[in-house]
């Protein structure tokens, strides 16, 4: 088995690239897988966030989300 693991780019190519044409653009894919990625990274912020201050550490926790988008 092996160990490799892909980059972000690797992953973003192959959902952009080889997917049927008919199933979207390339541009609305990356758009899409762009804003999948956003959410993963959120949802980590969020997690070592809260894991922070489970430990007392509340230095960080005044700043905003940098992952998250607000919405309009």
């Amino acid at each position: 088995m092996s160990e490799h693991t892909p980059t972000t780019e690797e992953v973003r190519q192959q959902y952009t690239r080889e997917q049927p044409p008919h199933v979207g653009t390339v541009s609305s894919k990356s758009a899409e897988f762009d804003r999948w990625l956003a959410g993963i990274r959120a949802q980590a912020w969020e997690e070592g966030q809260a894991s922070g201050a489970a430990y007392g550490d509340t230095h960080n926790s005044m700043h905003a989300n940098p992952y998250r988008q607000a919405t309009p």
